[in-house]
């Protein structure tokens, strides 16, 4: 329904909301032109570099503030090459649990700037009805049916459970990384910040998640006899990269260490406690065949690591 200017001045319910939305508008505004985009781009490259693609151009992409209140706090929509944060419900988050606005901020903006920097790829197939689109990235893939009229309905969903971890945790380096540079205030803020979320067990956001990559990624040092801290590497390097579980002789390698049914119980998990912990002791109990397929798998994160794990000798940064 359109209103006129005449409609709002009658009806001062409407006017409120409207001014409500032009305060919180230049507010969110105000703290997006805060973000040093230079110096996020300059660490994004960093990773880039390190993980031999210092060849790919770093694209972030300016936030918008939406306006809805069943949307997430903040949202990459790879379909329209947008992101959306829920500034309304992240105020919500930061006065609930006495954060401090500008901080959570940029925890968030820099969560959805991870998904735009790792590859994603669209394909699409016609359909009797409609045209199918798939949208995946290393570790996630999105089914779209896209119809004449213009509607676009979300299908299926895959391995998001393991995407938002790896985000996540990706995130966090960046906000660290990026906040050493920033100035005192700021930087005490964040400090608060990340006291207050480890001293409840995490960072609130994704820690279920970020918990499970990290099992990964310990299971795989311990059977492989590569650190740890190289494994995670990698796994940047194969977000960034998009290959990930899209490659047919990784997805081999990881179902003969984990089991045959542990991709396909991964690519389902969605925040069940039951199938989680299923997964985490999958994860973390060990087997012969799983140490024979960790012996194979290590010499191809060998092979796909090498220029990491070289970058960061030179650059230990």
């Amino acid at each position: 329904m359109e209103h006129s200017e005449a409609s709002y001045l009658e009806n001062p319910e409407s006017q409120t909301l409207e001014q409500h939305k032009l305060e919180t508008t230049l507010e969110f505004e105000k703290i997006v032109a805060s973000i040093d985009m230079d110096r996020l781009s300059s660490i994004v490259s960093d990773y880039y570099h390190k993980a031999g693609l210092q060849d790919r151009k770093v694209e972030l992409l300016k936030p918008e503030i939406v306006f809805d209140s069943n949307m997430a706090l903040g949202q990459f929509t790879p379909t329209q090459d947008r992101i959306y944060i829920n500034y309304e419900k992240l105020l919500d988050d930061a006065r609930d649990m006495n954060f401090d606005k500008e901080v959570l901020m940029h925890h968030i903006v820099f969560h959805e700037e991870g998904h735009k920097v790792a590859k994603t790829q669209c394909f699409a197939r016609t359909e009797t009805s409609y045209e199918r689109i798939r949208v995946r990235n290393a570790f996630r893939m999105d089914d779209y049916a896209s119809y004449e009229d213009g509607n676009m309905v979300h299908i299926e969903q895959l391995y998001n459970f393991f995407n938002e971890g790896v985000n996540e945790k990706f995130a966090r380096e960046i906000v660290d990384r990026y906040m050493q540079g920033a100035g005192d205030s700021l930087k005490g803020k964040y400090e608060d910040y990340k006291s207050f979320g480890e001293a409840y067990g995490g960072h609130l956001y994704y820690d279920e998640q970020v918990d499970f990559v990290d099992a990964f990624c310990e299971r795989i040092a311990e059977e492989t006899g590569v650190g740890k801290d190289l494994v995670w590497q990698s796994l940047i390097r194969e977000a960034l990269a998009g290959d990930g579980f899209m490659d047919g002789e990784l997805r081999t390698l990881i179902s003969e260490m984990f089991g045959k049914d542990f991709l396909k119980r991964l690519s389902k998990l969605n925040n069940n406690e039951d199938l989680f912990n299923l997964l985490v002791a999958t994860v973390l109990s060990g087997s012969t065949e799983g140490l024979q397929a960790g012996r194979r798998y290590v010499e191809l994160m060998r092979e796909r690591a090498k220029l990491i794990q070289q970058r960061m000798k030179d650059d230990p940064s």
